[in-house]
């Protein structure tokens, strides 16, 4: 037997790179996922939700994928050569309308922040997909035994209490079975007292005492309990 609620975590590290994975789950009627991951993973959510859907059955769950290490991707700095090329001619028109001496060098462009701009190359995730389904594969198994150690508990807990239903049920099954007699001698004594010394007819009596014993009949009672 499985608890609903549970924690799960495993690690995958290679190369400098590494990856984690955490489950966590309280009570819910159905199943309920939340898959927080990076982005770069976002194509493969559909399988990753399939594959936790074979090992929970319900409950909230939160999945939770962390990367880090070596950074994702490589940054590199552009130039845009097109826009200094304009900005060099224009300064070169200036000089010879204005017939101004002196060269055109590097230092007219310093200020100019536009002509560079940073970018950043993202490696392919595709070769990493492997690893993220085997570290979520081994933290869902880490979350079911997780779920395993409580459902003992809460099954040791179920047994004991079953098992004090039961000695209440026999408790009362052999009361019931002393019932029948107390109630006819009491419902004499009620009716001698209505009647105050008359005579009582039996087979009126009899009635009541049926009327009585069927309604203190607890035998489905017992049954449900």
């Amino acid at each position: 037997m499985r608890s609903m609620t549970g924690f799960g975590q495993a690690l995958w590290q290679r190369s400098g790179r590494s990856l984690t994975v955490e489950i966590k789950a309280v009570n819910q009627r159905f199943l309920e996922m939340k898959l927080n991951m990076p982005r770069e993973y976002q194509p493969w959510e559909a399988d990753l939700r399939a594959l936790v859907q074979q090992h929970v059955a319900r409950g909230k769950v939160d999945i939770t994928v962390f990367r880090g290490g070596t950074a994702s991707g490589q940054v590199t700095v552009e130039a845009n050569l097109p826009l200094a090329k304009a900005y060099v001619d224009a300064w070169r028109q200036l000089q010879h309308g204005l017939q101004l001496p002196g060269e055109i060098d590097l230092n007219v462009l310093q200020c100019r922040s536009e002509l560079l701009r940073v970018v950043e190359r993202r490696n392919d995730p595709s070769g990493e997909i492997d690893a993220v389904r085997a570290t979520l594969e081994r933290a869902l198994q880490a979350f079911n035994r997780d779920r395993e150690r409580e459902g003992r508990m809460l099954g040791r807990d179920m047994t004991a209490r079953a098992r004090r239903l039961q000695q209440l049920q026999r408790r009362i099954a052999k009361r019931v079975t002393a019932l029948a007699p107390q109630l006819v001698d009491r419902l004499r004594q009620r009716v001698a007292a209505l009647l105050e010394g008359k005579e009582i007819k039996e087979e009126r009596l009899l009635q009541e005492v049926a009327l009585a014993v069927d309604r203190s009949d607890v035998t489905e009672e017992l049954a449900r309990l």
